[in-house]
Formats: structure tokens, sequence, C-alpha cells
């Protein structure tokens, strides 16, 4: 790097030249744009949304899964308020959430809610916060993630569904049901089943059913679960 100005020497116009090794300097400014741009890179091809908003709760930044997303630009959504893509439902539970943050309270959240999509509808989508500061420490704004979690949803809700209607079926059975993971432990039973046992469902599951039931022969004497035919059978079938 090299600076001149002019000056007067020994009664003459003279300039003073002065030459400064900015080597490092200029080594460690490519270094950063190059870790800039490798950073961008990998922000630019994230499946989920990465965000930045202001200590207003305005976007700052939006990564293209925005559009993915939402359907809207992201020229077109920096600058509005976050809550304005939010469905009106769930938009008290997010401030909830989020509020924590800009008190100083929590430095990160977690939580699902519904964004709108541009031609309709919403997407379920998993909001993952954490608090910016700025150099004094104060409150500058959040960063994080927006995860589409739909699908996911969808699926554990038909989960949930078929898990009742199997539940509502053997309960309306006359039989008792039971089942055994490999080590004998209750790991489900119908209504009728408790009946029959006289314990609460809740005191069965997590039970050994041979230690529980079938601990002793009819004299008192024990019953080595090795010799129990009821045990054999539920294991290996025979």
């Amino acid at each position: 790097e090299i600076v001149s100005y002019s000056l007067a020497f020994d009664g003459h116009a003279a300039r003073m030249v002065l030459v400064h090794d900015v080597t490092d300097r200029y080594e460690a400014q490519h270094a950063l744009m190059r870790s800039e741009q490798k950073y961008r890179s990998v922000i630019e091809q994230m499946q989920d949304v990465f965000f930045r908003t202001d200590e207003h709760g305005l976007w700052t930044f939006l990564n293209p899964a925005w559009t993915a997303l939402t359907g809207h630009a992201v020229a077109d959504s920096l600058g509005t308020h976050y809550l304005s893509h939010v469905h009106p439902s769930d938009r008290t539970m997010l401030l909830d959430a989020v509020r924590p943050l800009a008190s100083g309270a929590m430095e990160s959240t977690l939580v699902q809610v519904r964004f709108f999509r541009r031609d309709g509808g919403y997407r379920w989508v998993e909001a993952s916060t954490r608090v910016t500061h700025d150099s004094a420490g104060g409150f500058e704004g959040t960063t994080g993630t927006l995860r589409d979690v739909t699908e996911r949803r969808a699926a554990e809700q038909e989960r949930q569904r078929l898990a009742t209607n199997i539940r509502q079926l053997l309960d309306a059975s006359g039989e008792g049901i039971f089942g055994l993971d490999a080590r004998g432990v209750i790991t489900f039973v119908n209504r009728r089943g408790s009946e029959m046992l006289g314990y609460g469902a809740e005191e069965l599951i997590g039970r050994n059913m041979h230690e529980l039931t079938h601990y002793a022969r009819a004299d008192g004497t024990p019953y080595p679960v090795e010799e129990c035919p009821i045990q054999r059978a539920a294991i290996e079938g025979v």
C-alpha cells in the first residue's frame, strides 16, 4: 500500500512516499471473503429456512428455502414482520415463545406453528429460534431455522388414530388380550385382561407377566420361569 503527500523540504517542494506492507491484511480479507462465500453457499443450499430478524421482529435475512416453503419471494418478504406470515390462531403461542428471548429469560426456543403459503393453505413449521445480542449485550433480534414438519405431523396423527382404533377394538373384546416383549414384560393389555387379572392397566404395563401372575404352583412352591409353559408359549410360540 503506497501513500504519498506533498511537503516542503530544505526550501524545495517535495513528496513524502510511504510504503506499507499489507500482505497479512490482504490475505486476511481474502480469507474472510472466502469464508463468507462458503457460509452463504451452505445457507442457500439448506432445505430448512434460515432467518434473521431485527429487534422489532422484521425479517432481515431469509435464504431461498423461504420461497420453497411459503411461495413468497425473499425480496418481497424482507422488512415484513414474521407474525404476518403466521396463522392467526398460532400467533399468541409464537409470541409467548419468543417473548422470553427479548427479555433475556431464555436463549432459545422451539415451537410448531402454521405458516401461510402464497397460493393458499398453510404448512406446519417447527421454528427454532435463538436470541442475538449487540456489542453491548442488549437484545438485537433473533436468528434460527424454520423446518417444514407438515408430513411428519400428518404421519404422527395417523399413527395416533390407528392406535386409538386398535385400542378401542381390543377393549371391546370379551377376551383378555395382552402383549409381551422378548423378556416377558407386559407391553399392552386390554380392559378385559385387566379385569381378569385384577389390576389396572397402568399397574400391569412394564411388569413381568410370570413374576406377577404365575410365580408359584398351586401348592405355593416357586414356579421357575424356565419351566413355565405360558412363558414359553408367549416367547417361543410353542
